[in-house]
C-alpha cells in the first residue's frame, strides 16, 4: 500500500538531467531533494528518461507510465521550508496550493524549456506546466541504482505526444 503519494508511488530521477538543469540556473545549483525522488539514475544522457517506457530492477518490471508535472515544492529550501532564497515567504506564495512566487527557481528556469508546449505534448492542459522526470510503479524507498542493475526500453509511447 502507498500513503502520501501525488498519484504514482515512484518518481524517476536522472542525475543527468539535473546536472544539465543546474548549468542553466544562473544563480545556484538546486539539490536533488528538493524533487524527492524514489530513484536516481546515475550513467544515463540528460533527459534520457523523456524516452523510457519501462524499467526493469533486477527481474521486476515497472512501467514508465507519465512524464511528472511540478508544483512548487522544488522552489522550497528542503531545510528551511521557505522558498529558495528567501528568508520570508513572499506573498504570492500563499502555501494554498497555488504555483511558485514569480521568479522562484528552478521551476523559472524549468519554463524556459520544459513545459508541455516546449516538449510538444499533444493535451492541451499539458501546454503550460513544467515538467521534470518521470512517475512509475511500486516502490516507496529512496535507492541508487546503477545501469549495470538498471535497464530500460524504448522508444517511450504515449498518449501524450
Amino acid at each position: 500500500r502507498t500513503g502520501f503519494s501525488d498519484g504514482f508511488p515512484i518518481l524517476l530521477a536522472s542525475n543527468a538531467s539535473l546536472e544539465d538543469l543546474n548549468a542553466k540556473i544562473k544563480t545556484s545549483n538546486v539539490p536533488m531533494d528538493r524533487f524527492r525522488p524514489n530513484i536516481v539514475v546515475k550513467g544515463a544522457q540528460a533527459w534520457a528518461e523523456d524516452t523510457w517506457k519501462h524499467i526493469i530492477i533486477h527481474s521486476e518490471t515497472y512501467l514508465v507510465a507519465k512524464p511528472c508535472s511540478r508544483c512548487k515544492i522544488p522552489t522550497i529550501d528542503q531545510t528551511t521550508g521557505k522558498p529558495a532564497g528567501t528568508n520570508t515567504k513572499s506573498k504570492t506564495d500563499d502555501d494554498l496550493g497555488g504555483g511558485p512566487a514569480p521568479g522562484a527557481e528552478p521551476i523559472a528556469t524549468l519554463q524556459k524549456f520544459r513545459t508541455g508546449k516546449h516538449l510538444n505534448f499533444d493535451k492541451a492542459e499539458w501546454k503550460d506546466e513544467v515538467f521534470f522526470w518521470a512517475e512509475s510503479g511500486s516502490s516507496s524507498s529512496s535507492s541508487y541504482f546503477s545501469p549495470s542493475h538498471l535497464w530500460f526500453t524504448w522508444p517511450r509511447t504515449c498518449c501524450c505526444r
